[in-house]
């Protein structure tokens, strides 16, 4: 007599794993999908397909002084030479990993933050597809990946509440780009104090992360002891350009004359999470410590030469950190539209740099070409 319910009762069970199983291939396939198009719709684009340190050993010593902020963002060079990565397709397949990981590691955090959350899925697609995607895929070769990587472990560190970890991370970002991750401290701290009310539950007792800067400073430190022991100077790099009223002339004039389009370039598709973050803080104070948040990272951005780009690097947490808040936010969560609007505005937005000084280069979107092109790079592997 109970045969029945038996056979109910599997058949009930097979239809649930059957849409788990759909369900799940779906999720995966638009996070795959979505990976994908955040790589193919910017090219990617190899800026110099030849590395220049080919020949040569970190730090470096005899690159020109306009070159030499190159040595003080070591890792990936350091990694390279370790590996043996003697060839240029090595080096493209080497660069273009190092984007894909770093990329999809910050998309990760936020997908683990999102845990038990309705728009899970939706909150990797909207950081994959958001700028920092796009720059790294634009500028294949370049040291960011590596940067960023030192961001995303930080979110991490973040996350654990480890002590430990904080420091570690802290050096590491100190290491490989110390007056980034300086900007990026500064920044993620002031948008701490203007968000922790509206944090997750689980967020409200993390660590501010002011506490990276003894790491960074300790990071910064042994990397100008290691440059000095090789028997150049520490100094050299970045303080040429910084001590130069030229190049920070024509980096501001570049900047306004590209005003519009450099603004959208800070964030692209991540626009209306930005927006709606900015609208979440409900006393002037908070509002003050977001504003400054983003007006900081804004300012380096314009008296520098990679506009964009520095925007972007430096607001790898801010944007991460408003991707979570912004789905899980009662206020705007529920909303189905809205929601369908921040994702769609992440998938038609093409991430874009401006740089440059009074001509500022605007990345010119033939994917066609710059895919044909990226091709002949690898293919020799």
């Amino acid at each position: 007599m109970s045969e029945p319910f038996i056979t109910r009762d599997r058949d009930s069970s097979l239809r649930r794993r059957r849409r788990w199983y759909s369900g799940t291939w779906w999720i995966w396939a638009s996070l795959i999908g979505a990976t994908l198009w955040a790589i193919a719709r910017v090219g990617p684009r190899i800026p110099f397909p030849y590395s220049w340190y080919l020949g040569d050993k970190w730090p470096y010593p005899n690159l020109e002084l306009i070159q030499a902020y190159k040595r003080t963002s070591p890792t990936g060079y350091l990694l390279a030479e370790f590996l043996r990565l003697d060839s240029s397709p090595w080096l493209v397949a080497y660069y273009f990993l190092a984007a894909l990981l770093a990329s999809v590691l910050v998309a990760a955090w936020v997908w683990v933050e999102l845990r038990g959350s309705q728009h899970r899925a939706k909150g990797f697609r909207i950081a994959v597809l958001g700028p920092l995607t796009g720059l790294l895929f634009l500028t294949i070769g370049s040291y960011d990946p590596f940067t960023a990587l030192g961001l995303a472990i930080a979110l991490f560190a973040w996350r654990t509440h480890s002590r430990v970890l904080f420091l570690l991370a802290g050096i590491y970002l100190g290491f490989q780009h110390f007056e980034q991750s300086i900007v990026v401290i500064v920044s993620w701290s002031l948008a701490t104090l203007a968000l922790q009310s509206d944090f997750p539950k689980p967020w409200s007792s993390r660590r501010n992360p002011i506490w990276l800067l003894p790491g960074a400073i300790v990071g910064k430190v042994t990397l100008s002891l290691i440059i000095a022991a090789q028997g150049v100077d520490p100094a050299e790099g970045r303080l040429h350009w910084m001590e130069s009223t030229y190049w920070l002339k024509q980096a501001i004039v570049g900047s306004i004359n590209f005003g519009p389009v450099l603004l959208l370039s800070f964030f692209a598709g991540a626009w209306a999470v930005v927006i709606l973050t900015l609208m979440i803080p409900d006393t002037w104070r908070r509002r003050s410590y977001l504003l400054a948040a983003l007006l900081i990272p804004a300012i380096f951005a314009v008296i520098t030469l990679d506009h964009t780009r520095v925007f972007i690097m430096v607001t790898i947490p801010l944007v991460a950190i408003s991707t979570v808040i912004v789905l899980s936010h009662p206020r705007f969560s529920r909303n189905r539209e809205l929601m369908i609007l921040i994702e769609a505005l992440a998938w038609i937005m093409i991430p874009m740099t401006v740089q440059g000084t009074d001509v500022v280069y605007v990345d010119g979107f033939n994917v066609l070409d710059m895919g044909i092109m990226l091709l002949p790079q690898l293919i020799p592997l």
